[in-house]
């Protein structure tokens, strides 16, 4: 039987950092109880809804007919213990991310073919065409206005939600470092702050680096090789941290930058405008955006926005729908060339 679960996160929360090696530390005493569970007809955007709004990235997707796929149809739930055959596969935010993102790419490459057949002789898709383009258009910029209070078109909006969510250090995944920072100090602010990586930057304010909890977890407690843990109260951050970033510009589309994310297995993004590095979108903050998931608000409900998940639910089964009826093969698998490359650390 699975019973809990255990991630970076647990990790990050769970551990004393400034003790290092952390002893006394089992997976089962950090980890968490009960297991996520999806169905088989869990709306793909409903899933990233609760999945965010959990604090969680996967879930394990139940087999048709286990117990517990009928309470998950409408949305993720949590099951106090799931028999190992029910269990499909497990699915990340990562990978329904990536679905999003294709959904709407293949959305509008099939508005513009259906536009080019139509003013080639093809009238009828000329409607079609039009409806697709103002759901990609219109009605996405309603619903991220009801989620953000402004459409999110690229990563400069999405930039500017961020910093107007309230808590920046907790939703922006940005904060700045002393590049004479130890690694325990590192993981020990991202844990209080609630983040998982910290931006260094050198003497000009430019950026010099990036340090995750994956480069501590891949660097620091279990290295390549060998040598054995490193001592995480000595190392500095700085002779750590991923210094070869691939940048993002501030006028990408929110749907570039999930699908450089989720090719390249990266968590973090680093925004640049004209060459200055101006902030930084995690997978977590895009996948919010991609799926109209507004952040939490202190004095919230406990499911305020019930009808706003409803609504996006049914934009991308409306997305998805017309990318499908323009041009059966946007909608085809993945092929080989489009799988992610393994993750890596920002």
């Amino acid at each position: 039987m699975l019973v809990g679960t255990f991630s970076e996160t647990h990790y990050k929360k769970g551990v004393k950092h400034e003790a290092f090696p952390p002893s006394s530390v089992t997976a089962g005493s950090i980890g968490g109880t009960g297991v996520l569970v999806a169905s088989q007809s869990t709306p793909l955007v409903g899933a990233v809804h609760d999945l965010i709004g959990s604090g969680a990235r996967y879930a394990m997707l139940l087999r048709e007919g286990a117990e517990g796929s009928d309470e998950a149809a409408g949305g993720v739930v949590r099951m106090p213990s799931v028999r190992r055959e029910d269990v499909q596969a497990v699915v990340s935010v990562r990978d329904l991310v990536r679905q999003a993102a294709r959904v709407r790419t293949a959305a509008g490459k099939a508005a513009d073919e259906a536009s080019a057949r139509a003013a080639a002789g093809e009238a009828e898709l000329s409607a079609v065409a039009d409806a697709t383009r103002r759901l990609l258009g219109k009605e996405s910029a309603a619903l991220d206005a009801r989620a953000f209070g402004r459409a999110i078109p690229d990563a400069a909006a999405a930039l500017g939600a961020l910093m107007e969510a309230g808590n920046r250090e907790a939703y922006i995944n940005c904060s700045s470092g002393d590049r004479k920072t130890t690694a325990a100090a590192a993981m020990g602010s991202m844990a209080k702050n609630a983040v998982s990586a910290v931006i260094l930057l050198d003497d000009a304010a430019a950026l010099a680096g990036l340090f995750t909890v994956r480069d501590y977890l891949w660097k620091v407690v279990a290295p390549a090789g060998d040598g054995g843990p490193v001592d995480a109260t000595k190392a500095p951050v700085s002779d750590l941290m991923t210094t070869d970033l691939r940048l993002a510009g501030f006028d990408w589309a929110i749907e570039r930058c999930a699908r450089v994310m989720c090719k390249r297995g990266m968590t973090h993004l680093p925004l640049t405008d004209d060459g200055t590095f101006v902030g930084l979108l995690s997978l977590a903050d895009v996948a919010r955006f991609m799926v109209k998931a507004p952040f939490p608000r202190a004095g919230d409900a406990a499911d305020p926005d019930a009808d706003l998940r409803a609504d996006a639910i049914e934009h991308f089964a409306r997305l998805e729908a017309a990318a499908v009826a323009l041009a059966p093969r946007a909608a085809a698998p993945l092929t080989e060339e489009d799988a992610p490359a393994p993750e890596r650390a920002n």
